[in-house]
């Protein structure tokens, strides 16, 4: 037997020993990942414009008009609370909140013969809260660093306040307001990374949609608007039991 094969053979003899060794087998970690588990998540919310029209009549004038209503940036924050039934498939609930700021409308239109378009500035806010329940698939398996997909059905609660319109230097005092709960859809992906066997961090991206289209007819004008969608980007906290 040549040098370098005796030397080879004695390597994996010995290492064979060692590994072999109970005390050795008791030294190496293994990860323990619970199947429950509890975060909270912040980010920010792009919210997407919503469509609205009206047709009909103003003052016995037949008029049609159509545009958006756009809406800032905002922050987001939820809580969320999960259960893991293998390593590929969890169930996940959630519940956040978020206060969005209008923007402005923009549209144009006929009143009569008179052709109108512009836009004006909105002020006023609207408060989220949603709660939906989520299917989690992890399609790689739970591991230090796992994405992940999903989507889930709930609510959503939207409080929304108008307090004025303003454009070309007049301010019209509004002071309306309104509240209701509709059906909720979202679409996710994120990743999970575990910092220990118990504690992660990551972050996900969700896709929003609320079924908040209406239509309403007062005074011979019949005003309509489309649901609202959004996009929410979050870094996560979870804790693994």
């Amino acid at each position: 037997m040549h040098i370098r094969a005796r030397i080879v053979a004695a390597l994996i003899s010995a290492a064979l020993v060692v590994l072999a060794n109970p005390a050795f087998a008791q030294q190496v970690p293994t990860a323990t990942w619970g199947n429950f588990y509890a975060g909270l998540s912040g980010g920010g919310v792009i919210t997407e414009d919503v469509n609205i029209s009206a047709t009909g009549t103003v003052g016995g004038v037949a008029s049609n008009a159509s545009g958006k209503i756009s809406y800032k940036n905002a922050a987001a924050i939820t809580g969320l609370a999960g259960y893991h039934f293998n390593d590929y498939v969890a169930g996940e609930a959630e519940l956040g909140y978020a206060s969005v700021d209008y923007d402005k409308i923009s549209g144009s239109g006929t009143v009569g013969a008179v052709t109108f378009s512009g836009t004006a500035t909105l002020n006023g806010h609207t408060d989220v809260v949603m709660g939906v329940a989520n299917a989690i698939v992890t399609p790689l398996g739970r591991s230090r660093f796992s994405p992940y997909v999903g989507a889930g059905l709930g609510f959503a609660n939207l409080d929304s306040h108008l307090n004025s319109v303003s454009a070309a230097g007049v301010t019209q005092t509004v002071n309306a307001s309104e509240s209701e709960t509709d059906f909720a859809f979202d679409v996710l992906a994120g990743f999970d990374y575990a910092v220990t066997d118990n504690l992660l961090l990551g972050g996900r991206y969700r896709y929003l949609w609320i079924n908040t289209s209406s239509s309403a007819t007062s005074g011979g004008l019949t005003t309509k608007s489309g649901d609202t969608s959004a996009h929410v980007i979050t870094a996560n906290v979870t804790w693994r039991f």
